[in-house]
């Protein structure tokens, strides 16, 4: 992928796994990123949106793998519940604070399960300084 100069750092995320077909693979945001756009792809079937998900710190290398839905506190109104991160529609760009997503380690979870796509669905991401 060409990287234009000045316009931040590209990156990819592919999804299924192949462990579950509405998961993305797992990607962290690029060190001093202040904001990430997401490109997503016409999904595949009766998906048409993306949710974002983070992996719980693990204390030990006993703990579960635990993914949660990541949601950002509304600051607008100051009020529960938060904005949940699930609607990152298909066939579009959306531009999110990296202070709404955290560092990661994060991935998409498609709202249809993928596996009937013929090849890894590519997932664009684009990490810079400004939105």
């Amino acid at each position: 992928m060409a990287n234009i100069p000045g316009s931040g750092i590209p990156g990819k995320v592919t999804m299924p796994t192949v462990v579950n077909g509405t998961d993305s693979r797992p990607f962290s945001v690029a060190s001093g990123a202040k904001v990430m756009s997401v490109y997503v792809p016409e999904l595949v079937g009766a998906a048409t949106t993306l949710k974002l998900q983070a992996l719980a710190p693990q204390v030990d290398d006993v703990d579960a793998e635990t993914w949660l839905d990541v949601a950002t506190f509304n600051l607008i109104t100051g009020a529960n519940p938060p904005i949940v991160l699930d609607e990152i529609p298909e066939l579009a760009c959306t531009t999110i604070p990296v202070s709404a997503t955290g560092a990661g380690p994060l991935r998409f979870v498609a709202s249809v399960a993928q596996t009937g796509a013929a090849d890894a669905i590519s997932i664009r991401l684009r990490f810079g300084q400004d939105g």
